[in-house]
């Protein structure tokens, strides 16, 4: 799979952050894995918060998929390029 430094370089958070929430994502992503399609060229991620199960989710593919995040309550502000 992947280590928690690179979990948390790849989702922009803190080393001690990233091994807590690893375990749990790696469960959840395992847990999906038998209805994931053997190749796509772009998945959705609702909900994303960090963006750790579309780390692991693109790492699956191989990195040739593109992951489009999308997250939070509507009024805070927008980054990474994001239009409404």
């Amino acid at each position: 799979m992947i280590s928690a430094v690179e979990f948390a370089r790849e989702t922009r958070t803190g080393v001690e952050q990233a091994e807590m929430r690893l375990a749990r994502y790696e469960q959840t992503f395992r847990s999906m894995m038998p209805w994931l399609p053997d190749s796509v060229r772009d998945f959705l991620d609702i909900g994303c918060g960090t963006g750790g199960i579309a780390v692991l989710v693109a790492r699956y593919y191989g990195g040739k998929a593109v992951a489009h995040l999308l997250d939070g309550n509507g009024v805070g502000e927008k980054w990474g390029g994001f239009r409404e």
